[in-house]
């Protein structure tokens, strides 16, 4: 099987997608008037077909960033809501090589299942025509979820991440996730990175965290240690591209 289905809460489950060496996540906040998907994954299984399964609301998707791993969906989707920086990301193209592109998918072997259509050789990243922007302090809510917006620019420059009011859970994309955080692309900025952990970290009320990748949910703590982390390495004068791989416990940066 490809995806994974967990109930981190009654009307929150984790998608993941194990079969792929990313191990990417996404996650279904559902509501009786609609149901809010954060991110679509590769785009490998059909995400759609499995997303309708869990819910019969219209379903609104919102972007934490626009990389390949987390909007190979966004077609199959009406709506779909991204920052205002990469919006053209979404309507043109990724500024990334598609041969880049093509050799981080396949880096490990895998099998796609049955009903996908996924053809690795003519494969070009999903684009959205018309997306809905949305910016810094915006909120996306249904009848049972209250989604604060935070621009949280450093490992893309159009990076989001989303505070859940009621049960205190915040969805991170790739800014936080267990293990190695990326930061050496010519789009990536490692100050930016850490002002945006500074400006999380001022979240008092974290229940979890939801990351982009491998835990599907996570202990709070793991956002002060990188904050401490980057923390050393801005008064170590090493928060820029080329000073290779920094490593704590629980995560580590790659500049």
């Amino acid at each position: 099987m490809w995806y994974t289905v967990e109930y981190i809460e009654n009307d929150i489950i984790a998608i993941g997608e194990n079969a792929h060496w990313e191990h990417t996540l996404s996650y279904l906040f559902r509501g009786k008037d609609v149901s809010w998907l954060v991110d679509t994954g590769t785009g490998i299984g059909n995400i759609h077909s499995l997303v309708r399964s869990l819910t019969s609301s219209p379903i609104n998707v919102i972007t934490t960033h626009v990389h390949w791993d987390h909007i190979g969906g966004h077609a199959q989707f009406e709506t779909v809501y991204v920052h205002e920086q990469e919006a053209s990301w979404l309507r043109d193209a990724i500024p990334i090589p598609l041969s880049v592109l093509k050799a981080q998918i396949a880096k490990v072997p895998f099998t796609p299942p049955q009903d996908s259509q996924f053809v690795l050789e003519s494969y070009v990243p999903p684009r959205v025509k018309t997306p809905h922007i949305v910016h810094h302090g915006d909120c996306v809510s249904n009848s049972n979820f209250l989604l604060d917006i935070f621009h949280t620019p450093g490992h893309s420059p159009g990076s989001i991440c989303l505070y859940e009011r009621h049960t205190g859970y915040l969805l991170t994309g790739d800014l936080v996730y267990r293990g190695m955080i990326y930061a050496h692309y010519p789009s990536t900025d490692p100050v930016s990175l850490y002002r945006s952990y500074c400006q999380l970290s001022q979240l008092e009320t974290i229940r979890g965290i939801l990351p982009g990748h491998h835990d599907s949910c996570l202990a709070p703590d793991i956002l002060a240690e990188g904050v401490n982390l980057l923390e050393s390495l801005y008064t170590r004068k090493q928060l820029y591209h080329g000073t290779g791989e920094h490593i704590g416990d629980a995560i580590g940066f790659l500049f």
